[in-house]
């Protein structure tokens, strides 16, 4: 009898590591929209409310498949851009004045899924008002992502005391906007994703960023590495 044809069978790469990507300060303008329509590998878009563009940024982003994520502003230690007035949680506020303006906020951002804090270095540090704030957010069954904008920050305890879902940031992408720094800090991404089993990074909605963003996750993957959205990265690292 003729012999078959051995089919070569598809050689599967080991995972290198899983990662997922968060990109923050979304609602300032449309013509970014173009990223959340062609990116074909799951990102969180984070989007700060009360913008010109929120609400349409978040519905392009949930009927593109995206994890859409309110971007929080909370309390830093130091602040010299002027917000307007119950734009940012602070410290001082009574609880019931805290989550209306996280009401406030997400009725300009719908879908959202998740919530990551945009500042936030002395909110972050104060436990009593963490635990507001996630005990609320923990009720709307959102998961919530530490910035981790301060070495100080007390989140994890307290959203393991809540039992909210929970992760923190590993790597901001572009602190620097420069192509070579913002391609440095993906390695130093790829690399903590190696030895820890798992990575997230935090870039920006602004052109360049979205470039290589889109750029080095089509790198990354080709490599073995694995994209995972927020929530299926606090999945899978929940008891690690």
């Amino acid at each position: 009898a003729e012999q078959k044809p051995i089919q070569p069978k598809e050689i599967k790469k080991p995972v290198l590591g899983y990662i997922s990507i968060i990109i923050d300060d979304w609602g300032y303008g449309e013509n970014v929209k173009e990223f959340i329509e062609t990116i074909d590998m799951p990102v969180a878009i984070a989007v700060l409310p009360k913008l010109p563009f929120s609400k349409m940024i978040a519905e392009c982003a949930a009927k593109n498949h995206k994890e859409v994520m309110l971007h929080l502003p909370m309390e830093p230690n130091y602040n010299t851009d002027k917000y307007p007035k119950d734009y940012i949680v602070k410290t001082s506020m009574r609880s019931d004045k805290v989550k209306k303006i996280i009401n406030d906020a997400l009725a300009t951002v719908p879908h959202v899924q998740g919530v990551n804090n945009h500042m936030g270095s002395k909110a972050t540090e104060n436990k009593e008002f963490m635990k507001t704030i996630l005990t609320y957010l923990n009720e709307k069954n959102f998961f919530f992502v530490d910035s981790y904008v301060t070495e100080k920050s007390i989140c994890k305890d307290v959203a393991n005391n809540i039992k909210i879902p929970f992760i923190k940031r590993d790597v901001f992408i572009d602190n620097v906007a420069d192509r070579n720094m913002m391609e440095g800090e993906f390695v130093k991404l790829a690399h903590l994703a190696e030895k820890n089993g798992h990575a997230v990074g935090i870039g920006h909605a602004r052109p360049l960023s979205l470039q290589v963003i889109k750029e080095q996750m089509r790198i990354l993957k080709d490599k073995g590495f694995v994209f995972l959205t927020v929530r299926e990265m606090i999945e899978r690292t929940k008891n690690k």
